[in-house]
């Protein structure tokens, strides 16, 4: 996220986009690596908004309620998507 401070201070723009992972049956290959992704976007997305609001990544893990649907993978599956390894 960037800020730009002009020296208007007549207007003020926001925009954010926000995007919503797909919870539908997946049974193609596509599918099933995009659900992989989704532990390493959530993570992502965490951290980031710890980050930018200095708030306790745990607390926002918690409320994020980081799931992936009805498929599941084992502990070291999730480590290596995290890490792009997989």
């Amino acid at each position: 996220m960037i800020f730009l401070q002009t020296a208007n201070r007549e207007l003020f723009q926001g925009r954010y986009v926000l995007q919503y992972p797909f919870e539908g049956e997946l049974k193609c290959e596509a599918g099933k690596k995009y659900k992989q992704s989704l532990p390493k976007r959530f993570e992502e997305e965490a951290q980031t908004l710890a980050r930018l609001t200095n708030g306790n990544i745990q607390d926002i893990r918690k409320k994020m309620k980081l799931s992936v649907g009805n498929l599941t993978y084992t502990w070291l599956e999730n480590v290596q998507s995290w890490f792009g390894l997989d």
